[in-house]
């Protein structure tokens, strides 16, 4: 009898240890898979060296509105994905797995791993990143900072990226020693990798800075000779507390004190400024740099309708409507923010654990309206243009190897390009392109067969056919009998 006993008991052990580690197993891959598709969409190394752009362009005033606005389009493909509502649910048995890999965790004194903990802090991260593309520097530091405690547990490349993201934060309100220590933190962690080469490059840009400051503070030059200087060498918050000294400021100071506002994150006061500029008529060439500014940011950043009217009304009467096209045109290359529809099913994940919902319940609201600014103004423009996504026209790619993709839109990104199919990004190289025609299946309007390349210098073609070179693409001019080399473009979309 006892002997039965022992043998039934080691039968149950077998079936328990076998049903633990297929739980286990279970849980495990499932993290993996996770883990491998988010680090896909969320484009880890495309916001790197999106980031570096940035970085170099935050030390010198920019007047090119189109590099602006690509880098505002890159952003857009970054972090910027749909979680799915199953991604993190878990049935009863892989729940099981769960807690054995947890307790597993605890007795090595490891942080608990939550899934749908991951996919809230995902979520957190996207409205940080959100914060920091419409320029509200100093919210977005303060998000980065209150999610950083919950990732320093377990650092990986969403931590390296908070860090990294939080350090140009930091340097752009003009804290610029925390920035460095930030990025120190990310070459210890991650040596090697594309996190700990931008930080490297950050640090130096830094360093260069303030080596400028105490070159420029040793000189004996006149103050305005010093706020020309300090202006146009990035030194924004030395060019802020110069003009404040200073009375009776021109009109060319106080666009000069507006910039610098909006470059140190500082956008309402700098709106204000370049307000009051657009209204003066002393100064026309001054007023259209300040409208231009003003249809930046009311358009492709989070100004708003009103600010957007008031800026194209004055486009008008400077005879400055080119750029309104130019921005709108960019806008349509952007991708739509999907923040919101994640918090909701975050949300509705929660409701059905508990009634009671505190996950970011306070910042709905500022959400909502982060996003609908953004929405009203590009619905605004498309309004009487609105295809139904099934019919439109679209680019075909094939490539070299066979495969062939379709989408909307796409934006070079040094040897690869960004593909948007309205559903998902793609990234392909250069180097695999064979051919880029418009989809024969949805065109149904065969008046207008081509394509527009825009280039760097904000030129742009008009082709019917886009097909590989030896070093570069090389594209078939429409109405011309004639083929272009096409190296340094921007983007290409049906016209």
């Amino acid at each position: 009898m006892s002997r039965n006993i022992i043998v039934i008991i080691i039968l149950l052990l077998v079936v328990f240890f076998s049903l633990a580690l297929q739980a286990i197993l279970r849980v495990k891959l499932k993290e993996l898979k996770m883990e491998l598709t988010k680090s896909q969409i969320m484009n880890y190394e495309f916001s790197s060296q999106s980031l570096r752009k940035k970085f170099k362009q935050m030390l010198v005033e920019n007047a090119n509105i189109q590099d602006e606005l690509l880098n505002s389009n890159l952003d857009s493909y970054v972090m910027n994905y749909k979680i799915s509502s199953n991604d993190e649910t878990l049935n009863e048995f892989e729940l099981f797995g769960l807690g054995i890999v947890n307790s597993i965790r605890k007795m090595s004194f490891k942080p608990l791993l939550s899934l749908k903990e991951n996919q809230k802090n995902a979520v957190k991260l996207q409205y940080a990143f959100l914060l920091e593309r419409n320029q509200k520097f100093k919210e977005a530091n303060k998000e980065y900072d209150s999610l950083e405690k919950d990732l320093s547990d377990s650092p990986g490349n969403d931590y390296s990226f908070l860090l990294l993201h939080n350090a140009y934060c930091l340097a752009i309100i003009g804290k610029r020693t925390e920035a460095i220590s930030k990025l120190e933190q990310i070459i210890q962690t991650q040596p090697g990798s594309h996190f700990s080469e931008s930080a490297t490059i950050f640090i130096e840009i830094l360093t260069d800075l303030d080596r400028k400051i105490e070159v420029f503070e040793k000189k004996e030059l006149s103050q305005d000779e010093l706020i020309r200087i300090s202006f146009s060498s990035g030194l924004f918050l030395k060019t802020i507390e110069l003009l404040k000294l200073k009375d009776n400021l021109s009109y060319s100071e106080k666009y000069m004190l507006g910039r610098s506002y909006e470059k140190t994150g500082d956008v309402l006061i700098a709106t204000d400024i370049y307000k009051e500029l657009v209204k003066q008529k002393e100064d026309l060439v001054t007023a259209k740099k300040a409208n231009r500014r003003l249809l930046v940011i009311g358009m492709a950043y989070d100004g708003g309708k009103e600010i957007s009217k008031l800026a194209k009304e004055k486009a008008v009467q400077l005879k400055d409507t080119v750029i309104v096209q130019k921005i709108n045109d960019n806008l349509k290359l952007q991708k739509e923010n999907l923040i919101l529809e994640n918090i909701k099913i975050v949300k509705n994940l929660e409701k059905e654990e508990s009634s009671e919902i505190t996950f970011l319940d306070d910042k709905i609201l500022e959400i909502e309206k982060e996003i609908n600014r953004d929405i009203t103004i590009v619905e605004e423009e498309k309004e009487n243009t609105i295809i139904k996504e099934e019919r439109r026209k679209q680019l075909l790619i094939k490539l070299n190897d066979g495969r062939s993709y379709k989408g909307y839109s796409l934006i070079k990104n040094g040897k690869s390009i960004v593909l948007n199919n309205g559903k998902f990004d793609i990234i392909l190289p250069l180097s695999l392109i064979k051919v880029i025609n418009i989809d024969p299946i949805n065109n149904l309007n065969t008046n207008s067969n081509f394509m527009e390349v825009v280039f760097v210098n904000n030129q742009s073609i008009n082709a019917t056919a886009i097909q590989s070179g030896q070093d570069s693409l090389i594209a078939k001019v429409f109405g011309k009998n004639t083929n272009k080399e096409i190296k340094e473009f921007i983007s290409i979309r049906i016209k």
